[in-house]
């Protein structure tokens, strides 16, 4: 019987497409995040509401990003 197993020290097996799956959320929320410090030094806004601004814009990005993954994925309901 074969397993699969990829012995320490060795790539074999690994593959960008499962990595990126199993880390989907991290890049979500790392995309959120530099969209808002984005939006946080270019908004032209006194500090405060620069400020205020980003991290509307860091909330309201994730949920974008987390509605357009429900849409395109398959999604159990409970």
């Amino acid at each position: 019987m074969v397993k699969n197993i990829s012995t320490k020290g060795s790539m074999e097996g690994w593959d960008v497409k499962v990595w990126l799956k199993r880390n989907k959320e991290n890049l979500k929320l790392i995309l959120s995040g530099v969209v808002g410090i984005a939006t946080f030094f270019v908004s032209g806004l006194p500090g405060v509401w620069s400020g205020a601004l980003g991290v509307i814009v860091v909330g309201l990005s994730k949920l974008a990003l987390d509605s357009l993954d429900f849409y395109t994925s398959e999604v159990k309901l409970e």
